[in-house]
């Protein structure tokens, strides 16, 4: 998400509140809230509220304060599902196939398409699609999540712990589509963490409940210590250079693993930096 200067977010929410009749801060709080959010929703293309440097809570971008070992020195967690986001979010509207994934790659990667396709081939139609997940789920959130643990593992002086949540949700009875298909898809992990699996009606499983009590454990460990690491569980290193970059594999058998898909990162990191700066 872009981070912007104060004085052109400033500029940008007056403009969006004269678009809706709004004089005032007071009138924008009379509004009802469904009235606001069905205003943005009508300009989503031009209003996005994201990120301001307001000289307060962000006196530089959040790049630059990672960049610069300026953020807070503490142990962090982080990372992503396996199916955050499936190979629709690639291929749209085209048929899921190896000619439309190379097509598409050529496409998003110009005179890099080769070296993208190296490291996400495609050469049939399945492995395509596998393809295609990835780079669906790196462009929704794994990149960013990616980018701020490497940011982070080398200025912020302190641990690093990555995981990927991989065990795929039981399918509900009477499923169809895409939700008839088991994945590890976005806030898949939330019911683990927080012990609440039967707040959600799916034919849970015995390794759904025991990966569900690990995690509680892993995550209440590191609140309290800043390390996920205790008696009983699987051991989860530091996410290190020396150690293959470890990633904490969540499944029914947790188990760490030198990270698998470093080279797809670290070229869709390098096409950010060759793209126009963004603040």
């Amino acid at each position: 998400m872009r981070t912007e200067a104060h004085s052109e977010v400033d500029a940008k929410n007056v403009k969006f509140a004269e678009t809706i009749g709004a004089k005032s801060l007071a009138d924008l709080r009379a509004m009802p809230a469904q009235q606001l959010l069905d205003a943005v929703m009508k300009e989503k293309n031009e209003y996005r509220f994201g990120m301001s440097v307001d000289g307060y809570f962000l006196p530089e971008s959040v790049a630059d304060i990672f960049a610069s070992g300026k953020q807070a020195h503490v142990a962090l967690l982080a990372g992503w599902n396996h199916d955050e986001e499936n190979y629709h979010g690639v291929f749209g509207d085209r048929p899921a196939t190896k000619e439309n994934f190379v097509a598409i790659i050529k496409e998003k990667a110009g005179d890099r398409a080769d070296q993208f396709l190296k490291i996400l081939p495609a050469d049939t139609d399945e492995q395509a699609k596998e393809s295609a997940g990835l780079l669906a789920t790196a462009d929704f959130i794994a990149a960013g999540t990616w980018k701020w643990m490497e940011v982070h593992r080398k200025t912020g002086g302190a641990a690093v712990y990555r995981y990927r949540f991989d065990l795929a949700l039981p399918v509900a009875a009477g499923a169809t589509g895409l939700e008839a298909i088991p994945s590890a898809y976005h806030s898949a992990e939330i019911e683990y963490v927080f012990g609440v699996l039967d707040s959600k009606k799916l034919p849970w499983r015995a390794e759904d409940y025991v990966l569900s009590e690990q995690m509680g454990r892993y995550w209440t460990n590191f609140a309290k210590t800043g390390n996920p690491n205790g008696k009983g569980l699987p051991r989860w290193p530091q996410y290190s250079e020396k150690d293959g970059y470890p990633v904490m594999f969540l499944s029914a058998k947790p188990k760490a693993e030198p990270d698998p898909q470093r080279q797809p990162y670290l070229l869709f990191d390098a096409m950010v930096n060759q793209a126009k700066p963004r603040q």
